[in-house]
């Protein structure tokens, strides 16, 4: 039987991290350092985040602002600006919020 369990590879300076695409909460961009925010643990690495961007599954990911992109799968609540992953806040800009909550409606109509 296969798992249809999609896995990124991320190099880092402390080796080569094998993570499960369900595992993301969220991904940060800052000072040049891409933070992966996992269920269970953070990873970071120098890097961009557009380049990240490209790796992931576009109907599960959206960008909530210049710096994050979101796990759709792990949004709790959308309230006030803000996008609640995991009991961290992370803002909602006005530029992205339209595509945001787009992309967010379309996930969980089809899931």
């Amino acid at each position: 039987m296969q798992s249809n369990v999609q896995t990124l590879l991320l190099t880092t300076a402390q080796g080569v991290f094998k993570i499960s695409v369900d595992d993301i909460l969220y991904i940060e961009m800052q000072r040049h350092y891409v933070n992966y925010h996992l269920s269970n643990r953070q990873i970071s690495f120098f890097g961009s985040l557009s380049e990240e961007e490209k790796k992931l599954p576009a109907s599960n990911f959206a960008r909530c602002n210049s710096g994050y992109i979101v796990n759709l799968a792990r949004v709790d609540k959308v309230q006030d600006g803000c996008v609640y992953i995991g009991g961290d806040c992370l803002p909602i800009s006005r530029s992205k919020k339209a595509s945001f909550m787009q992309s967010l409606f379309a996930f969980i109509e089809h899931n």
